[in-house]
């Protein structure tokens, strides 16, 4: 048994002395209590003095009481025990023995207050370090695979693509290519390589990383195939060139290339030794589910980012435990210095939002509109909203950013119409749902539940593309949008491992693919975001999905911090982050 745990079995002992009163007792009711012998008791005593958790003073003499006075109470030594663990990078024993020794919701918010400046940045002998806790555990860290926010935000700092998007000026920008040629029917794409960069390995990145880099695009567990698939053959010409034939125009190939799936990987550590490697700022130093260190890359082409360090580390909690900390998508980046911060703070909405598709080529009631319009005007988003009670959380009409633009109405109008129309005889609809949205999924059930409308939650632990297994009627899932929109809208569209895609009835599919080749052939970004706006409007008047509520991000952070801006996907740029002393 831990010391903790022999002084709170000991502190239960005396419910009656207060602390930091004395009270008699003797050796041999402490080994009662303790259930052991007079001599381990003695030694116990001693090691609690040691600890400053109480004192004792020795009766003299045969039949003088002893006293003892205790400084802490039982949930105070198990906080300073949780405190520990955390210094020792055990960070969820410290939660589990809050769990197990079942500490009062003021205990629970002491330690979370106390954890939280834990976190931040800090300089030490190895450098300039930042720590960063989350609560969702890291998944898979392979530009093909990657579909949530910190994976791809982790990818986007180890590895390089050929060229990137800048969220900033709209533009694409030279990355290990540092020009490119196009051939006057948009075919043809031909990219120079920089001569010396080298993966995180030593080796120096060719074309032939190029080539196999875009093959594995083409794999079964690619997430984004469809970026490659207009792609007829790739030419290496030499060691610095490589040119991509493809089969039909493309005027935005380029947005293809620059996304995060796209990043160039080492054809030689994959193919001898299996592993990631990448040319990016930052080199993978650690990666489990639970913890993910970055260091600085010291030879990266584009300059040394100024942290040396970043540790990203997952908190797995019980929701009691950490239900106070109600600002997920907050991060607070205080400089550690002992001294309180004088703090700034940004915030930022997300494009993409949370929605629910409703699975429209399935016989059944959904592949009725009337019934999916009855369930969308049912759902009330301003109510479940309500009872998320989470600031963070604003109402979406749109995927994208732009000023809501739906009316108040009374949710019961037009309910009967809509009822007979739909045809709906109370069969039971399925929804799929990942656990991160649990409590979302079980406010719109009772919501629906009380118009006798019934819904069968599936919680999966499955990844983002893995929850229509069973073909359900529906899914609720967070649909992030990246550094670009068009490529984001694109990805939503027509990726085959989109859930609304795959919750489309043919006529739709057939008709989204058919704008394809026109979108991809238009000379403006904007041009091509108007049709995919379009295409979206249409998704949302037939009731193909109902957007809830997207995400405000907020970074509160040091004033000594320079370089800090919040990216799409609600991260900072690690790149571009500097402590000013």
């Amino acid at each position: 048994m831990q010391l903790f745990s022999i002084f709170k079995e000991l502190r239960e002992g005396f419910p009656d002395l207060d602390n930091n009163e004395f009270g008699q007792t003797s050796l041999k009711e402490v080994a009662e209590i303790l259930h052991c012998t007079s001599r381990n008791a003695n030694l116990t005593i001693k090691k609690l003095i040691k600890k400053n958790w109480i004192l004792w003073k020795s009766g003299k003499g045969r039949g003088n009481y002893s006293e003892i006075c205790f400084l802490l109470t039982g949930e105070e030594v198990v906080l300073l025990e949780a405190k520990e663990q955390v210094k020792r990078e055990n960070l969820n024993e410290a939660f589990i023995l809050l769990q197990k020794e079942k500490v009062s919701k003021t205990t629970q918010q002491q330690f979370i207050i106390w954890l939280q400046s834990q976190f931040g940045f800090y300089k030490n002998d190895q450098g300039d370090i930042l720590k960063i806790p989350i609560k969702k555990t890291i998944g898979l860290i392979d530009p093909i695979n990657t579909a949530c926010g910190i994976e791809t935000h982790i990818v986007r700092h180890i590895f390089d693509g050929l060229v990137g998007f800048n969220s900033e000026t709209m533009e694409v920008e030279p990355g290990i290519a540092h020009s490119w040629e196009i051939s006057e029917n948009y075919k043809v794409w031909t990219f120079y390589i920089r001569k010396g960069i080298t993966f995180h390995n030593g080796l120096e990145c060719n074309a032939e990383d190029i080539a196999f880099t875009f093959d594995r695009l083409t794999s079964d567990i690619s997430l984004y195939s469809w970026i490659v698939r207009e792609i007829e053959d790739i030419k290496i010409i030499d060691k610095q060139t490589i040119q991509f034939i493809l089969s039909e125009p493309n005027r935005f190939f380029l947005h293809f290339i620059s996304s995060h799936a796209a990043s160039i990987v080492s054809k030689q550590e994959m193919l001898v030794h299996s592993r990631l490697v990448g040319t990016g700022a930052f080199k993978l130093a650690l990666s489990t589910d639970l913890r993910v260190s970055l260091d600085a890359n010291p030879y990266h082409y584009n300059g040394r980012p100024f942290l040396d360090m970043v540790e990203i580390i997952t908190i797995k909690s019980d929701e009691n435990i950490y239900e106070n900390q109600k600002r997920p998508d907050q991060f607070l980046l205080h400089y550690l210095t002992g001294q309180s911060p004088s703090l700034k703070n940004q915030t930022k909405c997300e494009n993409g939002c949370k929605i629910i598709t409703f699975n429209t080529k399935k016989s059944g009631p959904l592949s009725n509109y009337y019934f999916r319009k009855l369930i969308k005007q049912l759902i009330d988003v301003d109510e479940i909203l309500i009872q998320l009670n989470n600031p963070s959380y604003i109402r979406a009409d749109s995927l994208c950013m732009k000023e809501n633009n739906t009316n108040a109405t009374d949710r019961r109008l037009d309910y009967f119409t809509l009822l007979n129309k739909s045809g709906y005889s109370g069969e039971r609809l399925h929804l799929v749902t990942s656990a991160y949205h649990k409590e979302d999924a079980l406010v719109l059930q009772q919501q629906l539940k009380n118009f006798n409308i019934n819904i069968d939650i599936e919680i999966t632990n499955s990844t983002i593309y893995g929850m229509n297994q069973n073909n359900p009627d529906m899914i609720l899932y967070e649909n992030l949008f990246d550094d670009d929109l068009v490529f984001s809208l694109f990805d939503t569209y027509i990726s085959s491992h989109s859930y609304l895609r795959q919750h489309m009835n043919k006529q739709m599919v057939e008709k989204i693919d058919q704008k394809v080749p026109i979108i991809l052939n238009e000379w403006k970004y904007e041009n091509q975001l108007e049709h995919l706006l379009k295409i979206e409007k249409e998704l949302l008047e037939k009731v193909s999905f109902m957007c809830l509520y997207r995400r405000k991000y907020s970074v509160e952070y040091d004033n000594k911090l320079e370089g800090v801006f919040i990216k799409p996907l609600g991260w900072v740029d690690f790149k571009k982050l500097w402590i000013k002393d």
